[in-house]
Formats: C-alpha cells, structure tokens, sequence
C-alpha cells in the first residue's frame, strides 16, 4: 500500500542550489513531489556553474513583487512543505540581513496549515558571532572581516538572535551544523548529499585536467577555495597556514606538492580532486563542507577541522554506520598530522576506503533525501 507520506509536497527555498537540486533529486526518486526556487539566478553565470539551475526563478528586487507574490499563491496551493535554508522568506521585501525580518508570508503559511523547516546556511545563521570569537576560535571572525560588532550589522549577535526569535515562532523544524550551539541547541542534523555518480574514486580524468607534478612520484596535497567569493576573505580557510607548512614539508625533505585549485567549476574541480593523495580543507571554521564530502566521495583522507559537538553529532547520524573519517585538523596539529598521512601509505589507503564507504552509506541524494523524509514525516504523526 502507498504510504500516505508519498503526498507531501516539498519546496525548497534558496541559499544552495547545488544542495537542494541533489536533495530535490532523491525525494523525486523516492516518489515525493519535491521543487527548488530561487532568486536572481543567471543561466551561465558563476552562479550557474556552481548551482546546476532552479526550478522556479524569481527577481528580488522591488520590480519583482508582483511575480513572487504570484508565486506565493502558486506555492500555497501547490506544497505542504517550505524548507528554507539560511534566509526565510518568499517575499523578499519582508526579510533584511542586517536585522529587519517581518514575517508576513511566513504567518500566512502557518495560517494555511503549512509546514515550515529552517535549515542553517552557515556560521552566523543559529550561532552567535561572540560564541565563535570566544569558545571556538577568536581567529575565526578576525580573519573572515565579516563581523561588524554585537549589537549591528550583517553578522553580530543582535541579527543573530533576532532571525531566530522569529524562526523559533514559526519554523515547525530547524536544521543545524552539528554543532548544538546556541540556537542550534535541539536542532536536527543531515549530512548534506554528493553527486555520487560524478564523485566516485573510478570517473575518469580528462586530458586537458591532468596535474603535471613538478616532481616524479610526489605526493600531491589538494587544497581549494571555490566561487562564492571566499577568496576575498582572507585566510578563512587557513590556506596561508597550509602553504607555510607544505614549505616547511619540503624543505624538510618531504617529496610533496601542493595543487592549489581556486575559482574552478563545480563539476570541473573534482578532476582536480580526484588526482589528490591528501585533501586539506578548513582549518578555521568547523564543519567538513562541502569540498571534504566531495572528497571523502572520491576516496581521499581529509584534514579538516572538527568541533568536538560535531563529532558526537556525526556518530548519531551515522549509527549503524561509521561517521566520517576526517582527520580533525587546526593549526596547531596540522603539520603532525601532514606527516602521519605522508609517512603511511596504508594509512592513507585505509582511510581513504573508509571514505568511499560513508560516502555510499550517508551520502547519495536518496539517502539524504530519506534522512529529511523521515524528519517531516514526525510532523504529521
């Protein structure tokens, strides 16, 4: 007998249309009727490269009231679901970063019996900015420039307790990033999907994004920064820690090299990644984004760093799996762990087949797409 869940319908709102494209995928596969929107998206754009496309496309800007609110109407009458991730809205107008949110399209949801998921985009949507700065690492914020004081601007404490004042009224669900933090206190978790037909240890390299080593039969050590203007926020990633130290490496007579990858294609920089022996992702911010399950996918070690909560976070959402295998880096042990890696190619191997096998037991669309079912699903009970 068909369950009655197979009814819901599920919209998911903005912020990663890679995530909810591949999510949006899964709960297709499984039966749901599941879509994506976003705003201001621009076919061949970096935006593109990045996102793969939406299913509905609205302008945000003033002159695109009449469509949004077109959609609004669309959209009540055509999903159970909202899933926001990191802003929520439909209505953009209603919604400011700096710290203005009037939910008038959120209440009209709830008015009409909808369900509403809100889903962390980042550092600063459910956790506080001085958290970050004083129990996490004070580097952090320094480093990003992002963060303008307590009590103004886009990043502060005062924006972040205010959005979350609003959520906690009327998101029915709330997804954090592990780290149980502040707002994300009793917030549910899923690790967010790969591509696993594009990211797999057997795709084959193209030509023309063969890695040509400097030196016969070194270790290549992948580390990347990608489209959304990470670049320009200093060494928010560490990457000037991982260059010194690869230096370092080398002048000490280890036969390494780093392939540093900036701003290439989504679906171009796993070529890249595939060719590694070792990935370094963040050392700053806490995570394993999306760059480390990519690579977890392709069967490479990760050094990334982890916070502890997120480490508890990982082994329930993975029982009767093994959590991830990242190998929990900062600055500090970067270079010790850099060595064990470089020193044991069993080690290495080992890891690496622990990688492929998290990524094909928690990381395909449909198990990501099944882990949120089963979260709505407890709304309806």
């Amino acid at each position: 007998m068909k369950s009655k869940f197979r009814k819901l319908r599920i919209l998911h709102i903005h912020h990663s249309l890679y995530l909810t494209n591949l999510i949006v995928r899964g709960m297709r596969q499984q039966g749901y009727d599941a879509a994506n929107v976003y705003f201001n998206f621009i076919p061949d754009s970096t935006e593109a490269n990045l996102t793969w496309g939406s299913d509905y496309n609205l302008k945000s800007n003033i002159s695109g009231l009449p469509q949004q609110a077109s959609f609004f109407i669309h959209a009540i009458k055509n999903f159970d679901i909202f899933h926001f991730w990191a802003s929520p809205f439909l209505i953009s107008k209603l919604y400011n970063n700096s710290c203005y949110h009037i939910p008038i399209d959120l209440w009209l949801l709830k008015k009409y019996g909808k369900k509403i998921i809100w889903q962390s985009g980042g550092c600063n949507t459910m956790i506080l900015p001085s958290t970050w700065s004083k129990e996490i690492d004070p580097e952090i914020c320094d480093t990003c420039q992002t963060t303008q004081g307590e009590y103004y601007g886009y990043c502060s404490d005062r924006y972040v307790n205010h959005h979350n004042q609003k959520m906690k009224k009327y998101a029915d669900l709330r997804f954090g990033t592990g780290m149980n933090l502040d707002h994300e206190k009793d917030s549910g978790f899923v690790f967010p999907p790969v591509d696993l037909d594009l990211w797999n240890p057997d795709i084959s390299i193209p030509q023309k994004y063969v890695y040509e080593r400097s030196n016969p039969n070194s270790l290549l050590i992948f580390h990347g920064l990608g489209l959304q203007g990470v670049p320009s926020r200093g060494n928010i990633k560490g990457t000037i820690w991982i260059k010194e130290t690869i230096d370092e490496l080398r002048s000490e007579g280890y036969n390494i090299e780093l392939m540093y990858v900036e701003s290439v294609p989504n679906q171009i920089v796993r070529f890249y990644q595939a060719q590694a022996d070792i990935v370094i992702d963040q050392l700053l911010v806490p995570g394993g984004g999306q760059l480390s399950r990519e690579c977890l996918a392709l069967g490479k070690p990760v050094l990334t760093r982890v916070h502890p909560n997120q480490i508890e976070t990982y082994k329930k959402t993975s029982f009767p799996n093994d959590p991830p295998p990242y190998i929990p880096t900062d600055r500090k042990n970067l270079k010790n762990n850099l060595i064990k890696i470089i020193e044991s190619a069993n080690l290495r191997e080992s890891i690496g087949k622990k990688s492929v096998e998290f990524a094909r037991n928690m990381l395909s669309p449909q198990i990501s797409a099944k882990k949120y079912i089963e979260y709505y699903q407890t709304l309806f009970e």
